[in-house]
């Protein structure tokens, strides 16, 4: 099924937009706190975009297969900006917020919520429609982990919300958040690479699927699991919600190791393809 270019420029549109305005916020939090000028950060979120461009994906033909392609070197393009901004600002920039700055943690939060809706933009704008299933299975399950590495900096955030001394963490604690974090989200853009597109088809790289997904269980949900009972327990914050996601996507992720290699003969089925 045909999509309408003017759809494709909308969502295009949007997402340079969303983009640019994440950038900008996101910037403004790192000089505020170190002495660097605006124009040393913005430059650096711009390649994503050019390499979006030069594959002509801001077109309306963007469901060719070599713009499906290289999708997940966009995401990757972004992310090794955003993995370093996330560990600037919450390294330097968070200690010193307050609720009452303009720029403060609630935006800040919000901020970092325009990433996976980003990616989502991305892989509707770049895959047509008849490989529905693809997106979903693509975009529900990366944003997810992307929405669950958000919501562990937001534990940090979420000082700033309480009277001093009555919920502070632990220094160790913030420091490994921030780093299992930056690792969520350095791997993010692997959950793209693992699928091969070629001669209209989408299928798994399996190497690289068995790779990412091993990370992304014992470096992610399992250390996230480990951290948000820590946190629940010894600093009473209920982190109850995103445990029941952690262990549910350990569960999942097995069954689709299991089932790519053809060891359990439910969930993905490890020759299923779609048309692109």
């Amino acid at each position: 099924m045909a999509r309408l270019g003017c759809l494709v420029w909308s969502g295009l549109v949007l997402f340079g937009a969303l983009y640019i305005f994440q950038a900008l916020a996101l910037t403004s939090y790192m000089v505020r706190n170190i002495d660097t000028a605006y124009w040393v950060f913005i430059p650096l979120f711009l390649p994503a975009l050019i390499f979006l461009s030069c594959f002509g994906c801001f077109l309306p033909k963007v469901m060719h297969e070599k713009a499906v392609r290289y999708v997940w070197f966009v995401w990757f393009l972004y992310t090794i900006v955003l993995v370093p901004a996330v560990a600037i600002i919450f390294t330097k920039a968070v200690p010193e917020l307050s609720t009452s700055d303009t720029f403060g943690p609630n935006v800040l939060k919000t901020m970092l919520c325009i990433t996976p809706v980003l990616l989502i933009l991305l892989l509707n704008v770049t895959i047509s429609p008849p490989n529905r299933r693809f997106i979903e299975r693509v975009s529900t399950s990366t944003a997810l982990d992307l929405f669950d590495s958000i919501e562990m900096l937001a534990i940090i955030l979420e000082q700033k919300q309480f009277k001093e001394g009555s919920f502070e963490l632990d220094s160790s604690i913030e420091t490994a958040i921030i780093v299992f974090v930056c690792i969520s989200l350095f791997i993010s853009p692997f959950a793209l690479f693992q699928n091969k597109v070629r001669y209209g088809e989408v299928t798994v790289r399996k190497k690289t699927m068995l790779v990412r997904t091993s990370i992304q269980v014992f470096l992610v949900n399992l250390t996230f699991l480990v951290m948000r009972f820590i946190v629940w327990f010894h600093y009473d914050y209920d982190a109850s919600i995103f445990i029941t996601k952690n262990i549910i996507s350990i569960v999942i992720s097995g069954i689709e190791i299991s089932s790519v290699f053809g060891y359990f003969n439910c969930g993905i089925d490890n020759n299923e393809t779609f048309n692109v």
